[in-house]
């Protein structure tokens, strides 16, 4: 078995027409100037070649890539799977959104930045935003999907993750996914339609944050476990199916958590201005760990260890030497000290 690795690269100096083989932004072996022309390029039957695809994305100090994504037509297996993931120093980040790293956005209607049409994908770390009121982050159209420590902003009544077709599954976990604009009506963090019934869709360890509903699941779907959802206009998790161990507003679900004293800053630095860092003294300490729930990601978005039997909720575990420095300043400026 073989890996075929393969680079996306953004850089003002690349152009189109590289075969993908290395990084570099000249000759015949340069980047692909987006993750469509990657996924045109590469698509393949990788059982039969014994192979796994992975696409590595670097901003190269350039624009954000701005074409959308169907992974469809390739043939996969649980051994021969698709990748795609930043660079090194690309990756989304727990406190901000970052111009200097790779994203994926444009403005288009009713599609998906990434349609996930093809099993045994897994989609690592991207920044994404469809800059539509009506766009799409993520849609759910396959199985055995994984997506892991993404940040999806949100415009209007745009959707994040968006599931529409019947029997398929996926993973969402270590996820922030941000309202932007604030013009709200008709967006959810999370949509799941009625006509995903059959389908298992699991949200593990992540932020919501602005939506008119934060989850909504019409397609009786989806589970939500150690999920963070607030500052939402209407519900917070609105019929979705399983809500268990997740802090919300309106104190949603089983074993569920509210924001310590009412204010979200006790629960992350500033989720206002999309820093989710995690405060460790708040609430969101309450989660169930991966020893309890198979299914609990055992790396946090950052790369540390969720461990026992207990878990934060949300996208950050913090590390277990003690709380940092901007988690002090946070509780210092909710008692007026700072």
């Amino acid at each position: 078995m073989a890996e075929q690795l393969r680079y996306v690269n953004r850089s003002g100096s690349n152009s189109a027409g590289g075969n993908g083989t290395s990084n570099g932004t000249a000759g015949a072996t340069r980047a692909y100037f987006t993750l469509a022309e990657w996924e045109a390029n590469e698509q393949q039957d990788l059982v039969s070649a014994g192979d796994t695809a992975r696409g590595l994305c670097d901003s190269g100090a350039g624009s954000a890539d701005n074409a959308t994504v169907d992974i469809a037509g390739w043939t996969t297996g649980v051994s021969d799977f698709i990748t795609i993931e930043p660079n090194t120093d690309n990756e989304a980040v727990l406190t901000s959104w970052d111009t200097a790293r790779y994203i994926l956005s444009t403005n288009v209607a009713s599609v998906a930045m990434i349609k996930i049409s093809t099993a045994y994908v897994t989609v690592k770390g991207l920044q994404i935003h469809n800059l539509n009121a009506s766009g799409i982050g993520f849609e759910l159209a396959s199985t055995n999907s994984l997506i892991d420590g993404v940040r999806i902003r949100a415009t209007g009544a745009g959707n994040p993750i968006y599931g529409n077709t019947a029997s398929s599954t996926a993973t969402i976990q270590n996820f922030i996914l941000f309202h932007f604009d604030g013009t709200t009506g008709g967006s959810e963090g999370i949509y799941i339609s009625g006509t995903a019934s059959g389908s298992t869709i699991l949200a593990y360890n992540g932020c919501i944050y602005g939506f008119d509903d934060g989850a909504e699941d019409d397609g009786s779907a989806l589970t939500c476990k150690n999920v963070a959802s607030i500052a939402n206009v209407a519900q917070d998790f609105d019929t979705v199916t399983t809500v268990d161990y997740c802090l919300s507003d309106d104190g949603t679900g089983t074993n569920a958590q509210t924001p310590a004293g009412a204010s979200h800053t006790n629960e992350f630095v500033d989720p206002a201005n999309e820093d989710f860092t995690a405060v460790a003294t708040g609430n969101i300490q309450n989660g169930i760990g991966p020893s309890s729930d198979a299914n609990v990601p055992t790396l946090d978005m950052e790369g540390d260890t969720r461990s026992g039997s207990a878990a934060f909720i949300g996208a950050d575990e913090p590390a277990a030497s003690g709380i940092s420095i901007p988690v002090v300043m946070n509780q210092l400026r909710n008692q007026g000290v700072a």
